[in-house]
């Protein structure tokens, strides 16, 4: 096994990479449509429990899970990256 800590910085971004099957890609954009699309709803609801009812925890919800779809973005552009670096398109 290779340890991380004797490689350079690029290659530790590369290395993950390695093993993953670039054909899932796809699966990839989609799982984030979904959850884009399931933030959005939880926006629109907690709009709605604001102006219907009052402040809850349910409101704040949305935000909890926007650093999940940040994350899987950002995942997703390495992957994309990683593929036109290696001319696999």
């Amino acid at each position: 096994m290779i340890s991380l800590l004797n490689l350079p910085m690029e290659m530790q971004e590369v290395l993950p990479f390695s093993h993953i099957s670039f054909g899932k890609v796809r699966q990839q954009k989609a799982i984030f449509v979904v959850m884009l699309i399931l933030i959005g709803l939880m926006l629109i609801s907690s709009v709605f429990s604001i102006i219907y009812n009052d402040v809850h925890f349910y409101t704040f919800l949305p935000i909890a899970f926007l650093g999940m779809l940040a994350t899987n973005w950002s995942d997703y552009d390495k992957v994309k990256k990683e593929i036109k670096s290696r001319n696999l398109e």
